[in-house]
């Protein structure tokens, strides 16, 4: 994203809770359990549902994330954009309060 740190999806949804204020549950599962979750028709887009080869492979995002092989900060962005880099909290909050107000 554009933010000048790494985080956990775990403190994404401790954002999310606190911009939406309201509790939201955190939990790890297993790829068994993901996949049955996102078979099912009107699962969270953007899964395509059922397509179970995708899901497992999907999943292996999470596990990729979990090992932190996401959590580079690098400062190319900021160079490119040619503006510092917007913490991830204050985007979101800035996104959720405009769809408030529209």
């Amino acid at each position: 994203l554009t933010g000048s740190t790494s985080i956990t999806i775990s403190g994404v949804s401790e954002i999310f809770a606190k911009i939406l204020q309201r509790p939201i549950t955190f939990r790890v599962v297993s790829v068994n359990d993901y996949v049955e979750q996102h078979k099912q028709p009107h699962s969270t887009p953007p899964y395509p549902t059922g397509d179970e080869d995708f899901l497992r492979k999907w999943a292996t995002t999470f596990k990729a994330l979990e090992r932190e092989e996401a959590a580079v900060v690098d400062p190319l962005l900021q160079q490119i954009l040619g503006r510092e880099l917007v913490p991830l909290k204050n985007t979101l909050t800035k996104l959720f309060q405009s769809d408030e107000n529209s």
